[in-house]
């Protein structure tokens, strides 16, 4: 990650912005942002995230499953 003039962030400096983010509302953990990365990729999911295992990669994966919705318009 680097700054807006193109520098590295050092890791006080991500700390703090962290920090700052999470004392605003958003409690999040780096772990969360990967898991939300794995969850919004559309394609191989095991592949993109480098796991190993397939159950490694659905730790991480939070895609809510798809559920087949009931049409109730035909009953009465």
């Amino acid at each position: 990650m680097i700054t807006r003039n193109g520098t590295p962030y050092t890791a006080d400096g991500l700390k703090a912005i962290w920090q700052k983010q999470k004392y605003e509302g958003m409690d999040w953990t780096f772990h969360d942002l990967k898991a939300k990365g794995i969850s919004d990729f559309e394609g191989d999911k095991q592949e993109f995230s480098g796991h190993k295992s397939r159950l490694m990669m659905e730790r991480y994966n939070r895609t809510p499953d798809k559920v087949k919705v009931i049409d109730f318009s035909s009953v009465r």
